[in-house]
Order: C-alpha cells, then sequence, then structure tokens
C-alpha cells in the first residue's frame, strides 16, 4: 500500500514519509494552506484522513501556556500544519486506494 502510494502520488506538491519498515501510518505533507482544504475534499468524497500529531501543548489538559509552546518549537508548529494522514489498513483494496490516489490527484490538478 505505501509502496503504490509513493509511486502514484511522487510527482505532486507534496512532501511524501520517508520508507519505513512499519507502515500504520501514511503521512504526507502538503503547504498548510491547502491542508484543510484537501482534507475537505476528501471527505465530500467519503475519503477519511485525520491530522497526526497535534502538539501536545493544543490540549488544555496538560496546562501548557499556548503562545509560548508554539514560540518555543517553531518547527512543530510549522510541520504538524502540513500533515495529513491517509486511509492506510491491511485491508484497504486497491480500488479504495486508487480511488483515495484519483481524488488527490484530481485536488492537485484541476
Amino acid at each position: 500500500i505505501a509502496k503504490n502510494y509513493k509511486k502514484e502520488l511522487a510527482d505532486l506538491p507534496i512532501i511524501l514519509p520517508p520508507d519505513s519498515q512499519s507502515w500504520h501510518l501514511f503521512v504526507i505533507r502538503v503547504d498548510k494552506k491547502y491542508r484543510n482544504k484537501l482534507i475537505d475534499f476528501l471527505r465530500k468524497k467519503d475519503i477519511a484522513t485525520s491530522v497526526h500529531y497535534k502538539p501536545l501543548y493544543y490540549y488544555p489538559i496538560f496546562g501548557y501556556d499556548l503562545a509560548k509552546a508554539k514560540a518555543s518549537v517553531p518547527v512543530t508548529e510549522r510541520v504538524w500544519q502540513e500533515m495529513v494522514s491517509l486511509p492506510m489498513y491491511p485491508d484497504l483494496s486497491q480500488e479504495s486506494q486508487g480511488r483515495v490516489i484519483s481524488s488527490i490527484r484530481k485536488f492537485f490538478t484541476s
């Protein structure tokens, strides 16, 4: 599944994840101005995505001063806003993955 995503999405304006021995997630990075639009576009096509991982300082239970936390980790703050986890599970059919891929391609080419 990961090999196919990497092959089929390689020419798009996204950052693909590095190779892994354990593919429990397939997280792409897109310019933050497109991330939420891509997620909404895919949702309208009944394709579920997620954002992994939201920094801990965004969760009130941990008691961080959000402004200070954001300022102290600028790379984390930038990168998490670019992340989109694509569907990735053992039973993902080639047909379903093809629909994910073609939808992402359509988002970036239309």
